[in-house]
């Protein structure tokens, strides 16, 4: 679509990281709110249900674009990486297993 190096493909870089970044805050906004709520309304989380706060959205934002970074650095898929970091999160082994599975499968089809 563009040539290397060229004005086109460092704006269309830009655009995308740009979209990215707002896609995701968007998101994370969406998630840290939904919580609030429900604390605020002394809502029963159960096991397996992630209470997200800001500290927590940006720790594992933070660790999810390092994962990316290094599993497009050696090759692996993402959910390799991941997989720990769900379980250290509070998601139930299940749910963070077929998470991993999906990621990895993923990663051999594209």
């Amino acid at each position: 679509m563009f040539e290397k190096c060229s004005a086109g493909y460092w704006v269309f870089e830009v655009v995308a990281i740009v979209f990215m970044l707002a896609f995701g805050m968007f998101f994370g906004r969406k998630a840290v709110s939904k919580s609030t709520q429900k604390a605020a309304v002394d809502f029963q989380f159960v096991e397996g249900d992630v209470v997200w706060t800001w500290d927590q959205f940006r720790l594992y934002s933070f660790w999810t674009f390092v994962a990316g970074i290094v599993a497009g650095l050696i090759g692996i898929g993402g959910g390799m990486i991941l997989g720990p970091l769900m379980l250290q999160l509070g998601l139930l082994p299940q749910v963070s297993t077929a998470t991993t599975a999906t990621l990895v499968i993923n990663y051999f089809i594209q």
